[in-house]
């Protein structure tokens, strides 16, 4: 009723009629139709100085809805499933490589050295290869780590979590995640569809739990890049590449509702000097890089 009230008003080229509405309009109504104004940037002054009710709410939505909300998304470390070439879902994650640790010490470093940036809050995957990287960062930051079950990674579902990528391969075949976002690749996981979903719901939860605030969320490739394709409104799959480095740092800042700001992408400058992955010869006999992860590490 307030939006049709707003659009009647704005289309007949008068005010009158909303400014009467707003007289006789229920609490929950003005805050409606004050929304929507701000939304929508439609607030002639005959309205807004006429209606003190009015006036007082679009003020309250402008302080509490509109303050930035920054995130401050951190990939995990490299992790031992990428190194030993297995489908490290929920059961079946093992943690961090060796070179895993020294990216996320090094991101500590930074972080303590220089003090940015700093958070309020530090949200992480409960996938071990995340949390073990929320517990070396967070130090940094004097903060306690809170793990969040819908930042982990694109689950494979119990069939092929901790499946070898070559069985993976071999049984199901070479997926194209360039394709269909809501063919099922893993027979009882997440499509891509799916997780971006999922991670949809949660940036909206957390942008609406901790307004106002700095929060970071330490995650997964695929989890960085569902985020930054929400905010850009882009498709879910194709067009371009997101190849998000582990450790590496991304900055949204939520402006206003539908109104996205991106800081930063891929900030990894911490990392300089070593490898950028676990080479063949250092792992198991046999192994080398998945070629099936839609987010390579």
């Amino acid at each position: 009723m307030a939006r049709a009230a707003i659009v009647a008003a704005r289309g007949s080229g008068s005010t009158d009629r909303i400014v009467k509405r707003c007289h006789s309009a229920t609490p929950l109504n003005i805050r409606g139709i004050a929304r929507y104004c701000e939304i929508n940037q439609c607030f002639p002054a005959s309205l807004t100085n006429q209606n003190q009710r009015l006036r007082s709410e679009i003020a309250t939505i402008r302080q509490v809805e509109h303050a930035e909300t920054r995130l401050i998304l951190i990939r995990h470390g490299e992790s031992n499933a990428t190194v030993e070439r297995f489908l490290g879902g929920p059961a079946s994650c093992t943690g961090l490589s060796e070179l895993g640790v020294a990216q996320a010490e090094r991101l500590h470093d930074r972080i303590a050295a220089t003090g940015e940036p700093q958070v309020d809050v530090v949200l992480a995957s409960p996938l071990p290869r995340a949390r073990q990287t929320a517990d070396i960062i967070a130090p940094a930051w004097n903060r306690e780590v809170v793990e969040d079950r819908e930042l982990i990674e694109h689950d494979p579902g119990p069939i092929c979590d901790g499946m070898a990528i070559d069985e993976f391969i071999d049984t199901y075949g070479m997926p194209d995640w360039n394709d269909d976002p809501f063919v099922r690749f893993f027979p009882d996981g997440e499509t891509i569809g799916d997780l971006h979903t999922r991670i949809g719901k949660a940036i909206t939860r957390i942008v609406d739990t901790y307004q106002g605030h700095t929060v970071s969320l330490v995650c997964h490739g695929g989890v960085v890049s569902a985020a930054l394709r929400i905010a850009l409104t882009a498709p879910i799959i194709g067009r371009f590449e997101l190849p998000t480095v582990n450790t590496s740092l991304t900055e949204l800042i939520h402006l206003r509702p539908g109104r996205w700001r991106i800081g930063r992408y891929n900030d990894a400058a911490h990392l300089v000097g070593l490898p950028t992955y676990t080479p063949p010869e250092t792992a198991a006999p046999g192994r080398q890089r998945s070629p099936i992860d839609p987010h390579p590490e």
